[in-house]
């Protein structure tokens, strides 16, 4: 039953990132760059205050990566 709870909870939790990563980007403040997180990266990574912590792909820093809506 607790297995049952847990993969439903991360099934909810992935379902609604997909949904976020499909309309937000994320943005280093350290150098500037722009790119998107997966959807299983956006589940599992910290968040506080609308920011996501993660590692940017251009620099490599761990930061607090804020969400900046895609240009479509």
């Amino acid at each position: 039953m607790i297995i049952a709870v847990v993969v439903l909870a991360f099934a909810v939790s992935y379902a609604i990132q997909r949904k976020l990563t499909s309309m937000f980007d994320y943005h280093c403040r350290r150098c500037d760059a722009t790119f998107a997180l997966t959807p299983a990266a956006a589940a599992v990574a910290p968040h506080s205050m609308g920011k996501k912590f993660g590692r940017c792909p251009n620099c490599g820093a761990w930061s607090w990566l804020e969400p900046v809506p895609k240009e479509h």
